[in-house]
């Protein structure tokens, strides 16, 4: 992969990295809001979509980890290379 390339995927890495750390935020505000619903309103649509909310958010996080991996991974393998074409 050459030197360009290789840049534009550490950016787009940095990218994917901010959005995980806003997603873990989102996730645990919405736990939060979940845990801190009155008991009155625990069996309300709300409550159930808070629950939905966080687990769906939960599932992004966790894929989201799974391609940032992956992403770092082809960025190391490429480190050690010197690019002919860059």
């Amino acid at each position: 992969m050459n030197k360009e390339r290789l840049h534009r995927l550490e950016l787009a890495l940095n990218t994917l990295q901010g959005a995980y750390k806003d997603l873990i935020v989102i996730s645990e505000e919405e736990d939060y809001d979940f845990n801190n619903i009155p008991d009155n309103k625990s069996d309300t649509e709300l409550a159930d979509l808070t629950v939905r909310n966080a687990e769906d958010i939960g599932a992004a996080v966790y894929d989201l980890s799974i391609v940032i991996d992956i992403i770092r991974t082809v960025l190391n393998s490429n480190q050690c290379f010197s690019p002919a074409d860059s």
